[in-house]
Protein backbone atom coordinates (compact mmCIF):
# COMPACT_ATOMS: atom_id res chain seq x y z
CA UNK A 1 0.00 0.00 0.00
CA UNK A 2 1.18 3.36 -1.32
CA UNK A 3 1.91 5.83 1.95
CA UNK A 4 0.20 9.15 1.59
CA UNK A 5 2.97 12.27 1.05
CA UNK A 6 1.35 15.35 2.97
CA UNK A 7 3.19 18.73 2.15
CA UNK A 8 2.11 22.33 1.79
CA UNK A 9 -0.15 22.51 4.74
CA UNK A 10 -2.24 25.80 4.51
CA UNK A 11 -4.90 27.11 6.82
CA UNK A 12 -6.73 30.23 6.57
CA UNK A 13 -9.94 31.80 7.25
CA UNK A 14 -12.70 31.92 4.93
CA UNK A 15 -14.45 34.66 2.95
CA UNK A 16 -17.78 33.05 4.19
CA UNK A 17 -16.59 32.23 7.63
CA UNK A 18 -14.97 29.63 9.36
CA UNK A 19 -11.26 28.57 8.58
CA UNK A 20 -10.20 26.35 5.50
CA UNK A 21 -7.64 23.53 4.86
CA UNK A 22 -5.44 22.43 2.10
CA UNK A 23 -2.44 20.82 1.04
CA UNK A 24 -0.83 18.85 -1.19
CA UNK A 25 -1.45 15.40 -1.35
CA UNK A 26 1.41 13.24 -3.42
CA UNK A 27 2.69 16.26 -5.18
CA UNK A 28 -1.12 16.79 -6.11
CA UNK A 29 -3.23 19.92 -4.59
CA UNK A 30 -6.09 19.28 -2.71
CA UNK A 31 -9.73 20.77 -2.76
CA UNK A 32 -10.10 22.89 0.65
CA UNK A 33 -12.17 21.62 3.12
CA UNK A 34 -13.59 23.63 6.08
CA UNK A 35 -12.72 22.80 9.30
CA UNK A 36 -15.31 21.73 11.68
CA UNK A 37 -16.12 23.78 14.81
CA UNK A 38 -14.35 21.48 16.99
CA UNK A 39 -10.85 22.06 14.84
CA UNK A 40 -11.26 25.63 15.19
CA UNK A 41 -11.54 26.05 18.56
CA UNK A 42 -8.71 23.88 19.37
CA UNK A 43 -6.65 25.09 16.70
CA UNK A 44 -3.25 27.06 18.58
CA UNK A 45 0.64 27.56 17.37
CA UNK A 46 1.39 24.04 18.74
CA UNK A 47 -1.63 22.23 16.59
CA UNK A 48 -0.05 19.19 14.63
CA UNK A 49 -0.91 20.15 11.04
CA UNK A 50 0.15 17.43 9.20
CA UNK A 51 -1.72 14.92 11.61
CA UNK A 52 -4.77 17.60 11.42
CA UNK A 53 -4.55 17.30 7.28
CA UNK A 54 -4.19 13.78 7.48
CA UNK A 55 -7.71 13.73 8.99
CA UNK A 56 -9.29 15.94 5.91
CA UNK A 57 -7.38 14.19 3.17
CA UNK A 58 -6.07 10.87 4.37
CA UNK A 59 -9.39 8.90 5.44
CA UNK A 60 -8.84 5.68 7.73
CA UNK A 61 -9.00 2.93 5.48
CA UNK A 62 -12.50 0.98 6.46
CA UNK A 63 -12.01 -1.72 8.78
CA UNK A 64 -15.19 -3.98 8.24
CA UNK A 65 -13.84 -5.57 4.74
CA UNK A 66 -15.36 -8.91 5.12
Amino acid sequence: MKKNTISEIEIFSLTLGGYGIRCKLNGKLQDTKQLSREDVISLNNKTNRRELAKKYFCPEPTQNQE
